[in-house]
C-alpha cells in the first residue's frame, strides 16, 4: 500500500495557476543619448511596470547609421515583452537594418 500511495503522488499534475506571473513587465522602448566614457552613446530605456527601467545598449550607433529606432516585441506568444527590435539605415548605403535583443 505505501509504493502505490508514493505512486498516487508522483503523478499529480501540477496546477497552472501556481505560476507566478513577473512582477515587472516591460511597457515602454524609449531611445536616449548617454554620455558614455566621453562619448555619446544611444541606449533604450525599457520602463517597467514597477517605475523601474533598465538600459540597453543600441547595437547601431552612429555616425555610421541613421535612424535609429525601438521597439518591443513579444517572441513566445505569452503577452509580455521580451525583446527589443533595433532598426536603422546604414548611412552610405540606405540600407535598412534590424536586430532583435532578448533581455
Amino acid at each position: 500500500m505505501g509504493a502505490f500511495e508514493a505512486l498516487r503522488n508522483v503523478t499529480q499534475v501540477p496546477s497552472l495557476a501556481a505560476q507566478p506571473r513577473p512582477t515587472a513587465i516591460p511597457i515602454r522602448a524609449l531611445v536616449v543619448a548617454r554620455r558614455i566614457r566621453g562619448r555619446i552613446r544611444f541606449v533604450v530605456q525599457v520602463g517597467l511596470t514597477d517605475g523601474s527601467s533598465r538600459e540597453i545598449a543600441s547595437p547601431f550607433q552612429k555616425p555610421a547609421y541613421q535612424g535609429i529606432a525601438a521597439a518591443l516585441r513579444d517572441l513566445n506568444g505569452d503577452g509580455t515583452f521580451d525583446a527589443v527590435l533595433f532598426s536603422a539605415r546604414k548611412a552610405l548605403s540606405r540600407r535598412k537594418v534590424r536586430r532583435m535583443v532578448r533581455f
